[in-house]
């Protein structure tokens, strides 16, 4: 839609330029960093790595990503991954920066509270990073063209597409969810966003005070206050039919690729990017309807009362996985009998070799490993070990 625009052209090219090729491909490759159990899985093996594997950058999804395609995916003989253009490489990086050194003080500025939190390279990667934001002319910590189109596309299908499914699925109390924002609306709007106030147990209050903190130049309050009212119109559109009939399937779909149509025609180009102010970025009310739909998701969906046995299992289990492959990669007499890629990466790499070999294993891999590994014998080692 974007490169249709003759009016663009212009100043995409001085920002870059943007190839559809190597957005999609940054598309097809921004979650493969994701470990077993995905952001669960990712938040065990990131303490893990900093508390028990003396890996201070701990372990990051994105960074994970950019370290695979860059370096560790084995494609030839060479270290460099599966041999990505400079271009390719660069559009993987959503969050272009390293670790912070530190957990930030309270009056750090935000983006050193962003980098501790996200970041999108390790330093023992920094070679193949630097390699390939020497082709990118835009200023330091600023996404190129094609990583923010992969961006805003990753935001748009987790608001819209995943919101989507979980309604289908029957998993979305959209009820509850409607019913939150009401209250908000009856309880904080026209309220002072900086303001803490009483104890906030409302999700899109705790919402709106992030934003306005971390994303100051984008958040505005008005623009928040009209995007309650707009997803809670989107959410009634969605009940409007009973889930599981054909013809509740056939309206929502309708629904929200109209949707979609809307929030992709709402992306504009910033022809003077910062980090915080990428060269894509969504027009305002759709950014905030967008933060508000992923919260949605968040809270009543992955944090609902009812998933957290399953998830705790789930954290409990690849904690279990990591302690029982240490052992063995430290064990002298044994190690030699490792699976064939951990032996290999653990040699190469030590403890962020494990991580990558542990964050490369599928659920059901993880599971049948840590199974066999714990003497479970009626589970069989083939898709573990063949990894």
């Amino acid at each position: 839609m974007l490169l249709a625009r003759s009016d663009l052209h212009e100043v995409l090219e001085s920002l870059g330029g943007l190839d559809a090729e190597v957005a999609e491909a940054a598309g097809l490759a921004h979650d493969v960093g994701h470990p077993p159990f995905g952001h669960i899985g990712e938040a065990v093996l990131d303490r893990y790595a900093r508390e028990h594997l003396s890996l201070p950058e701990g372990y990051e999804g994105n960074a994970q990503t950019f370290r695979i395609v860059a370096r560790v995916e084995p494609r030839s003989r060479k270290p460099n991954g599966l041999d990505l253009t400079a271009a390719t490489r660069a559009a993987v990086l959503k969050y272009p920066w390293l670790r912070a050194g530190s957990v930030p003080a309270a009056e750090a500025d935000v983006l050193t509270h962003l980098r501790w939190k996200k970041f999108g390279v390790y330093e023992e990667d920094r070679e193949a990073y630097e390699s390939a934001r020497s082709w990118v002319p835009l200023p330091e910590n600023v996404q190129s063209v094609e990583a923010a189109a992969m961006d805003i596309a990753d935001d748009i299908t987790y608001a819209l597409h995943d919101l989507e499914d979980f309604h289908e699925s029957g998993l979305l109390d959209s009820t509850a969810a409607r019913e939150a924002l009401t209250t908000w609306k009856q309880s904080f709007a026209g309220r002072d966003p900086q303001d803490p106030g009483p104890l906030v147990e409302n999700p899109f209050e705790r919402l709106r005070a992030k934003l306005a903190k971390e994303y100051a130049v984008r958040f505005d309050a008005e623009a928040f206050e009209d995007a309650v009212t707009s997803v809670g119109a989107h959410l009634l559109q969605l009940q409007s039919e009973s889930v599981g009939t054909r013809r509740a399937t056939a309206n929502t779909r309708r629904f929200v690729s109209q949707l979609i149509t809307d929030f992709v025609g709402a992306v504009q180009v910033q022809d003077q990017p910062t980090w915080d102010q990428p060269p894509l970025m969504l027009e305002n009310q759709h950014w905030h309807q967008v933060q508000l739909l992923k919260e949605i998701t968040q809270q009543f969906v992955i944090q609902r009362p009812d998933l957290a046995v399953i998830q705790r299992g789930q954290q409990a289990l690849l904690r279990g996985l990591l302690d029982d492959l240490v052992t063995w990669c430290e064990d002298a007499k044994d190690k030699r009998r490792l699976p064939g890629v951990l032996r290999e990466s653990y040699g190469e790499y030590g403890n962020r070799g494990l991580l990558d070999y542990v964050s490369g294993l599928s659920d059901l891999q993880a599971v049948a490993l840590h199974r066999a590994l714990r003497g479970d014998g009626r589970h069989t080692l083939a898709t573990s070990f063949t990894h």
